[in-house]
């Protein structure tokens, strides 16, 4: 099994091999400019918004290949709400939030 690149940039990889005669594409991606950009607005967040804007508050910093991966399978955030606040929530994903509180 012979892996190529399909795509090589900095921080995020995108490769294809061959297993069974069927395609395998595979996507990596840094997580760490990621993590340090929300960690960096969790600073510069205001720990409450005033009055009822709450809901209009940015809540996470996810890396792109894992939103796509999610986006996958679970489909749009706005029609499947319940399973991407649990994703959001979960305690693996606690690095990705801009602040403290659950989703």
């Amino acid at each position: 099994m012979t892996k190529r690149y399909l795509t090589n940039r900095p921080g995020r990889q995108t490769t294809i091999e061959y297993q069974d005669g069927l395609p395998l594409i595979t996507m990596t991606q840094d997580a760490d400019p990621t993590i340090s950009l929300a960690r960096e607005l969790s600073r510069d967040a205001p720990a409450r918004l005033m009055g009822s804007q709450n809901h209009y508050r940015h809540v996470a910093e996810v890396p792109s290949v894992l939103y796509h991966k999610w986006l996958a399978a679970y489909g749009q955030p706005k029609h499947n709400p319940k399973k991407w606040k649990q994703l959001l929530n979960d305690h693996e994903n606690r690095h990705f939030r801009v602040w403290g509180g659950n989703v």
